[in-house]
């Protein structure tokens, strides 16, 4: 087997899946714990280089990456269409990322990680008022369940994609079960022209419940929810959630400290123009970011009252690189270092792009 699951399973199970997940499956969803704020004084924007990881033989643009998450000390890599890795996902070890980064080695070893998601996808291929199968667009972990958001077009019930699940199977890798739960776009039949392509980009676990955010949360959306389900996935709710400019693509969590993070993005030829952004008006932005129409950075949200809503620090925008804007990075996948930053990577715009983004939490 090329991905040691048992071994990974055993480590965290002994951990305890109550830090990370809650009182754990079958447990109805209480109500998030409110996040301590911290209210800076108002100062300019910064931007960060994304430092460049090496994604080897897997530095190719049909992969479509479209998520990232933790899992126990892997960082899991979710391509859009697994079978184009012959039905398998990508991790690497996070004490390899460590060693990477500071220069100890030259090398970020990636593995497979075996993907069964036949049970999900036989169900398109028979029956078509389900929609259109367009892969995979985000993926979570809870312990040694997973959950993903699966994209459709021309489902017979209005849904916009998916959320499906499954487990960690120590001998076959990753294996989604015959169950899915559909989402729902917030502007049903009157979805604009520039929303009949958005779905649910981010999932993230919070104590015991998994979240799933709609692609686009700004003024033009009528009513911005996320989406809350059980770890069992026996109970749904929804929750409000704050104007977000710009498409938010992933998300992430600290589980030690609940703070929230998301990618937040803008291409400039969008078919939708965008309106104003809060975040920008308080906060300004960088240098790069302030001479063009790209909107690359990362968004911290938290809770106020059981709404999920931008926090009051400012957004870590990325340093643009000196390339038309028609290519700038479209970052789909987010995962959260203890102690170093955040793991990102692009789907295949401009190209396949795996990336590092320093930040110390404790400054901000």
């Amino acid at each position: 087997m090329r991905w040691p699951v048992r071994a990974i399973a055993g480590a965290m199970l002994a951990a305890g899946l109550a830090t990370a997940c809650g009182s754990g499956p079958g447990t109805p969803a209480a109500a998030p714990t409110p996040t301590t704020t911290r209210d800076p004084a108002p100062r300019e924007a910064i931007e960060v280089d994304v430092e460049g990881l090496p994604l080897g033989e897997f530095d190719r643009s049909d992969l479509e990456f479209s998520g990232l998450d933790r899992w126990g000390d892997r960082v899991v890599i979710l391509p859009q269409y697994p079978e184009r890795l012959g039905n398998a996902l990508l991790a690497f070890d996070v004490t390899a990322l460590d060693a990477f980064l500071d220069g100890r080695s030259a090398e970020l070893p990636i593995e497979h990680v075996p993907f069964d998601g036949s049970a999900v996808e036989l169900e398109f291929d028979a029956e078509p008022n389900l929609g259109v199968f367009e892969g995979y667009e985000a993926i979570a972990f809870a312990g040694d369940r997973v959950f993903l958001t699966v994209e459709v077009h021309g489902a017979s019930d209005g849904a916009v994609g998916y959320l499906v699940h499954g487990h960690v199977d120590p001998e076959r890798g990753v294996v989604l079960d015959d169950a899915r739960i559909p989402l729902g776009g917030p502007y049903g039949d009157a979805a604009p022209a520039s929303a009949r392509n958005l779905g649910f980009e981010a999932l993230f676990v919070e104590r015991d419940a998994v979240f799933a955010l709609f692609e686009r949360n700004d003024a033009s959306n009528p009513s911005p929810m996320a989406e809350r389900f059980t770890l069992d996935a026996s109970a749904r709710s929804t929750v409000p959630m704050g104007h977000v400019e710009y498409r938010i693509t992933d998300a992430t969590t600290d589980p030690r400290t609940g703070r929230i993070w998301v990618t937040n993005y803008h291409w400039p030829p969008s078919p939708w123009t965008p309106g104003r952004d809060p975040l920008r008006a308080r906060w300004g932005t960088g240098p790069t970011q302030g001479k063009s129409q790209a909107v690359e950075r990362i968004v911290e949200l938290e809770w106020h009252g059981g709404r999920l809503a931008p926090a009051p620090r400012p957004p870590i925008d990325f340093k643009l690189a000196e390339v038309n804007e028609r290519d700038s990075r479209n970052w789909e996948g987010i995962a959260y270092i203890e102690g170093r930053g955040f793991v990102v990577v692009t789907d295949e715009h401009p190209r396949s792009i795996l990336g590092f983004v320093p930040f110390d939490a404790n400054a901000r």
